[in-house]
């Protein structure tokens, strides 16, 4: 049996399995004048979203920096786990009862670096446009800065049933030092179709 007939028997008469594309919805260059990335009306029609930090830094390098689904930030809508190293201290962390999804929430990690630094991190985003389920992200992160290295993987789940529509990258403290810094940019993109 030639090979194309063979992959075709395999794979069925449709093709079988395809492979996603991705492509980019939004970009944000910062420009250290703010400390909020609000990416709206967010297009219904992905199979899921991934977003993309580079070359993150801000004046303080700190773990308060995170998401918010549809301008919600009520106490108890989010829960977090990560397992993360800090340099010399490592573990697992979580919590129940959020009010946003901080990456790098614990104490000894740091998931945007000082200007002596660089972060970055991918978070990929599933079940966003199904209105009767609730929100699950995956995130890995790493920072390299004078202080060490930190690194860590994070799952969020945002519970409230609803279609995600905007998406918004936070920091905890609207202060001048918490703005995000040129190189930083973050990219969101749509995978595969719904």
């Amino acid at each position: 049996m030639p090979l194309g007939a063979a992959k075709a028997a395999l794979l069925g008469a449709a093709g079988g399995v395809s492979t996603p594309t991705m492509e980019p919805i939004g970009q944000f260059v910062a420009d250290g004048t703010t400390t909020v990335v609000s990416f709206t009306s967010v297009p219904q029609t992905y199979r899921s979203l991934r977003i993309v930090l580079a070359a993150g830094i801000r004046a303080t390098a700190a773990s308060a920096f995170g998401l918010n689904f549809n301008s919600d930030s009520t106490t108890g809508n989010y829960g977090w786990i990560q397992m993360a190293n800090g340099g010399t201290a490592s573990g697992v962390e979580s919590s129940e009862n959020s009010s946003s999804f901080y990456i790098g929430g614990g104490s000894d990690e740091v998931p945007l670096a000082a200007l002596d630094g660089s972060s970055f991190w991918l978070a990929d985003i599933e079940n966003y446009s199904d209105a009767s389920l609730g929100t699950a992200v995956q995130i890995k992160y790493g920072v390299m800065q004078a202080g060490g290295y930190y690194s860590g993987m994070q799952g969020l789940s945002f519970d409230q049933a609803s279609a995600v529509t905007q998406i918004d990258c936070v920091s905890s403290s609207t202060t001048s030092n918490y703005y995000m810094n040129a190189p930083t940019v973050i990219t969101l993109f749509g995978i595969g179709s719904s």
